[in-house]
């Protein structure tokens, strides 16, 4: 039923496309960067606030334009590309993968010295790389176009990494520094790697939704201002805390004649 209502959406806009102007067929004509601030919303967000500190929380994503369908009014397109989740945590969050699904909790006094601030060495991060596939439609409009799209997404790697300053080496170390030798035998770092952090119940396979505008000049597309939402949580549901990720970026694209 679903995939009827989609495929009859889609065959209504391109007849309305077709309707309003001349329509081309595009294959591989553009492609899209992104730069986005990604944070949780959610029942059970409390113990995964994220922060700025650092420039942290900052990720990125790139789509090449695999297929549009449209005229100066209506496009239709389907892209493909990579999405790259990054959230520094404003608290020492500690995630326990147990047989039920996944505990989190925030370690209050730790065996080792964490001080979030700007520039420390401690941080608390976690980064998470996704395969994406958008389909949507554009809205072109003389001064601004507006873009509407859903992605699906599936995970392809991902880890969770705690850096901090242990000068009485009280704690396990997990993962090796790089360039110890010009930091200091006190920093370490502890890393849930992929091999891990992929079996911890996470759903990985969802659907971003996203809308964003893409004010113009002269008709060339400047930059765009967005939004994206999950809409599934990042758990399986009673597996972990009820978060989904969610970003506001800021794209550029590039068009090419072919």
């Amino acid at each position: 039923m679903k995939t009827t209502s989609i495929s009859l959406i889609i065959l209504l806009l391109m007849i309305t496309s077709h309707t309003f102007g001349q329509s081309q067929l595009k294959l591989f004509s553009g492609s899209k960067g992104a730069t986005q601030v990604d944070y949780f919303i959610g029942d059970d967000v409390e113990n995964f606030k994220t922060t700025l500190k650092g420039f942290g929380s900052i990720g990125s994503s790139a789509e090449w334009l695999f297929l549009s369908y449209g005229n100066e009014h209506f496009e239709l397109f389907v892209d493909f590309g990579f999405s790259i989740r990054y959230y520094r945590f404003e608290k020492n969050l500690q995630l326990t993968k147990q047989e039920d699904g996944i505990k989190d909790e925030i370690v209050e006094n730790s065996p080792y010295e964490f001080e979030n601030t700007f520039f420390s060495w401690s941080k608390n991060k976690m980064i998470i790389g996704y395969f994406v596939v958008p389909v949507g439609f554009d809205v072109k409009f003389p001064f601004a176009d507006l873009r509407l799209q859903a992605s699906y997404t599936r995970y392809l790697s991902g880890k969770h990494k705690l850096k901090y300053v242990d000068p009485d080496d009280q704690y396990e170390n997990k993962g090796d520094v790089t360039m110890d030798w010009l930091v200091g035998d006190t920093k370490e770092k502890y890393k849930t790697p992929n091999s891990e952090f992929k079996g911890y119940f996470l759903n990985k396979n969802n659907v971003t939704i996203s809308a964003e505008i893409i004010p113009k000049i002269n008709g060339e597309r400047i930059f765009g201002i967005g939004f994206n939402y999950d809409i599934l949580p990042l758990f399986m549901e009673g597996k972990g805390a009820d978060i989904h990720e969610v970003s506001i970026y800021i794209s550029f694209y590039e068009y090419r004649d072919y």
